[in-house]
């Protein structure tokens, strides 16, 4: 048979087991066959010779191949270079122009298609050829060489060939690593063209785009310049038929600068029309009403947020009547955001936080009770709280609980009526009641105490079953009515536990938590001080014996004084007499309330053709605060100015007459015990009221720290009343005389007492009896300053949490302003008026940008919409009407009883 070559090491070993067979063993003779046809096999020398024939064969085709492959590397090489030039030559037709970029890119783009099939092809066939030769020499060089050293004994000199041609292979591999690193450089180099040929070709399209954006940018200039200024000169107040918001903030800031209602859109028309500006569109009124209660919803969403974002809230608040209704403002005081921006209000960081007043509002109230004022309180805190609550987002993502808000209630600023100090016993003892029941609620939440809490809330239960009269009758009831009764017992219990909690607190715990201190307005302190003092003079002249001012009659009792006998004695007794009367009546003339009555503005001009300056008269007509004091000052200091002018006034009339108030204030003017009253008025206002009321105004100071200073207070009156020569002109010295050492207000008023007081022999007595009653009512108004109360166990970081204003002055002002808007508004309503002032007063613009979302501006809208339909004044009317008729019922009633309880006796 014949002989393969072995193709694998399998076949090799077959190879090697052959040769030894033909070695070791004796040939057999050959035989004769009878097969004539059949070829003699060759022996293992002539299978080795033929092998050896091909291997050469094989030498010389790889050799081939080789040069072919280098042949085809010198032709890649010379289409590189070719390639080279050409890049060199088109890189110059792109920097020389622009107007033959179409064909440059054109040929650019052929040749680098055709380098790039080019080397693709070299390279592809080229690796083909090296696998090929990898494959075949080197697989068939180590058959051979396993070949050989098998036959080494027979085919000693085929060895030594098969080594040279083993060494000749390794040169040839060597070669076409060569040959292959040759290649990538190549390929490397073609690539740094590839990519210097895309960059300039792109700088080429930057630059033709660059051109044609300047052309069609300079075409297109005037067009955009007049686009430019037909938008600016066009202005919408609305986006797709709904108001945006910076025109609704626009809108309630006019509206808080008192800008009516039916004039907010002309006004924007108007300002806009001034600016060079186009308004396309307008509000109406009823737009601009709902825009204003929207600032009151949002109001009432900030003063939840902030509240509760605060560590402590103290309250205050103060009553009036306007056309014969009640009612009642409300502030709070806490540390609000600043909304500075680039701030964050939910962190509270030092400098983006302030201490302000937050107002409330007002509301009306059917009377000024006490309990009726508690239950406005409630009612109100409810009330923004449940808005709050309903917001879809900070509501949502946080609710708040209002009873959480009367544990933050550290404390309460409000006058000196009986009914404040009432209220604000009522109010702590609600306080208490919450703080005890959430305690006790918190014991239901907490898994460690429900064993002790839940047999407690059970007897509870089986009580209100006993009280419905049993199980029967407790089944019968309504559903609704019995979940009421176990609302309830569940509320007793909740209350009883946490009592319980709060009875087992340290000394110290319960003290903090029961924290709320009551402190007295420094305003009405010193009002009932003048008061005091006031009273104590006029009732000098009586215990001394002593006739005192003259009476100022009024008409009335002047003609029933004047027939003499009875008459004149009831006339003299009803009438009043003294400095504060006198003030009164001067105020009457010179500044009446009704802008149709009195001197008014003849007064001024009279007053300052004598003294350079009009000065309006101090206003008692209206019961201004300090009003009385500043008074007297001015009556004497420019006494014989107002005595001329009465005068003037009498004679410039065609019957050269006086009314019966101007001849009261003439005689009081010419009355030394009257003189005497007005000069003591005087001497305390400069030495005690006005420095009192700068200190408080201008220091800042938390109410509950000036304890001090109203002792120095009281030690002042103390030295004023034991050595009056201190206080007397001419010996008087401002350094020791006016409770803060400094310069007196009216240096012109000491001058003028100067001079009167030689005429004045009771001016001394009248002045110290003034300041005891005035030293007296200090004492009862400042008894919360005592020690073992309130304000002196604090610490001073109670006192710091529970920080109030020293005056109620925010209240008093609200009321104010809304009796005013009242006069030029009479038809707008509470509610109205609370949008306004609340969204001026709270910065709640600045909470409405910083703090509401899309979602939760959508909701201020619906509220407003839903309150504007509401009807809220009308409740209120009916409220009222309903409190008149139940009072009148109920007096009516208490009437009968004791007309009864009469009869039977």
């Amino acid at each position: 048979m014949g002989f393969k070559k072995p193709r694998s090491p399998a076949q090799i070993v077959q190879l090697k087991s052959n040769h030894e067979k033909l070695h070791k063993k004796p040939h057999p003779p050959p035989t004769l066959s009878l097969n004539t046809s059949a070829p003699v096999s060759p022996s293992p020398l002539e299978l080795a010779q033929k092998e050896l024939e091909k291997s050469k064969r094989r030498g010389d085709d790889f050799q081939r191949k080789s040069h072919n492959s280098s042949r085809k590397f010198k032709r890649a090489r010379a289409l590189a270079d070719d390639l080279t030039a050409k890049f060199k030559e088109v890189s110059s037709q792109v920097a020389k122009a622009l107007k033959g970029e179409a064909k440059a890119v054109q040929e650019l783009e052929e040749v680098r298609s055709q380098a790039a099939e080019t080397i693709a092809s070299l390279k592809q066939e080229t690796r083909r050829e090296i696998e090929e030769i990898e494959a075949a020499g080197l697989q068939e060089v180590a058959e051979l060489q396993a070949e050989v050293s098998e036959l080494q004994a027979e085919v000693g000199e085929l060895q030594a060939e098969v080594g040279g041609l083993q060494e000749e292979v390794g040169g040839l591999q060597e070669e076409v690593g060569g040959l292959q690193t040759r290649t990538e450089d190549t390929e490397e180099g073609v690539q740094r063209l590839q990519e210097k040929l895309g960059e300039e070709l792109e700088r080429s399209e930057g630059l033709k785009r660059r051109n044609n954006a300047l052309h069609m940018s300079k075409a297109r200039a005037s067009q955009k310049q007049q686009n430019a200024v037909a938008a600016g000169a066009s202005v919408s107040l609305k986006e797709k038929g709904i108001i945006t918001d910076d025109t609704r903030e626009g809108v309630r800031d006019l509206l808080s600068l008192r800008i009516p209602v039916e004039s907010v859109n002309s006004t924007i028309h108007t300002v806009a029309q001034m600016l060079g500006s186009n308004v396309s569109d307008s509000i109406n009124r009823r737009s601009v009403s709902r825009i204003a209660l929207e600032g009151l919803v949002a109001a009432d969403m900030q003063s939840v947020w902030e509240a509760h974002n605060a560590e402590a809230v103290t309250l205050s608040n103060d009553g009036t009547t306007n056309k014969h209704l009640n009612y009642e403002s409300r502030h709070g005081l806490m540390v609000v955001p600043t909304y500075a921006p680039g701030s964050d209000p939910s962190v509270r960081l030092p400098g983006e936080t302030i201490r302000a007043q937050h107002f409330f509002g007002i509301t009306q109230a059917a009377n000024h009770q006490s309990d009726t004022q508690l239950q406005g309180w409630v009612d109100a805190v409810r009330e923004i709280h449940d808005t709050y609550n309903g917001s879809p987002g900070l509501g949502k993502s946080k609710p708040r609980d209002w009873r959480v808000f009367t544990q933050m209630v550290k404390g309460m600023s409000t006058d000196h009526a009986h009914d404040q100090k009432r209220l604000f016993r009522i109010f702590g003892d609600l306080k208490s009641n919450y703080e005890a029941e959430l305690l006790g609620e918190a014991s239901f939440q907490s898994a460690d105490r429900l064993e002790d809490v839940y047999p407690i809330l059970a007897e509870e239960i089986e009580r209100c079953i006993e009280d419905a009269g049993g199980e029967e009758e407790w089944e019968a009831l309504m559903a609704e009515e019995r979940q009421e009764r176990e609302r309830h017992a569940y509320q007793r219990v909740c209350v009883q536990i946490g009592k319980e909690r709060m009875n087992a607190m340290s000394p110290e715990e319960r003290r903090e938590i029961a924290l709320f201190i009551w402190a007295g307005c420094c305003m009405h302190k010193e009002l009932n001080a003048f008061k005091g003092g006031a009273a104590a003079m006029s009732a000098y002249w009586k215990a001394h014996g002593l006739a005192g001012p003259i009476k100022l009659l009024n008409i009335d009792n002047a003609v029933a004084a004047r027939a003499g006998g009875a008459a004149r004695e009831r006339a003299m007794a009803a009438s009043q007499a003294g400095g504060v009367k006198l003030a009164s009546l001067a105020g009457a003339v010179f500044t009446h309330k009704d802008k149709k009555r009195g001197q008014q503005d003849t007064h001024l001009i009279h007053l300052e053709a004598s003294f350079g300056r009009m000065k309006c008269f101090p206003d008692t007509s209206n019961g201004r605060y300090g009003s009385h004091g500043h008074a007297a000052a001015e009556l004497i200091a420019r006494l014989d100015f107002y005595c001329q002018f009465l005068e003037l006034i009498q004679d410039v009339k065609e019957t050269q007459g006086w009314t019966n108030i101007e001849r009261n204030v003439y005689d009081g003017l010419h009355d030394p015990d009257t003189l005497a009253e007005l000069t003591a008025m005087a001497l305390y206002t400069e030495y005690m009221s006005n420095p009192y009321m700068r200190f408080v105004w201008g220091s800042g100071e938390n109410l509950l720290d000036l304890g001090e200073f109203h002792r120095r207070v009281f030690a002042h009156l103390t030295r004023l009343k034991t050595t009056p020569k201190v206080a007397l002109p001419p010996t008087a010295d401002y350094k020791t005389a006016v409770l803060d050492g400094k310069p007196w207000m009216r240096p012109d008023l000491f001058d003028a007492i100067a001079r009167l007081a030689p005429t004045l022999p009771h001016l001394e007595a009248v002045f110290v009896a003034f300041c005891e009653g005035a030293q007296e009512t200090w004492g009862r108004f400042t008894e919360e300053y005592e020690e073992g109360g309130a304000i002196a166990s604090a610490s001073p970081s109670q006192r710091e949490l529970a920080f109030m204003m020293p005056t109620n002055d925010h209240n008093e002002g609200a009321l104010g302003s809304m009796r005013v808007w009242s006069r030029r508004a009479p038809s707008m309503t509470i509610d109205q008026h609370n949008a306004r002032a609340v969204y001026r007063k709270n910065n709640t613009a600045a909470f409405i940008r910083a703090c509401l979302g899309k979602e939760d501006r959508k909701y201020l809208r619906r509220m407003a919409r839903e309150r504007d339909a509401s009807k809220r004044p009308a409740k209120r009317r009916k409220i009222q009407v309903a409190f008149n008729i139940q009072t009148q019922k109920s007096r009516n009633e208490a009437a009968a009883a004791r007309r009864t309880a009469a009869a039977k006796q």
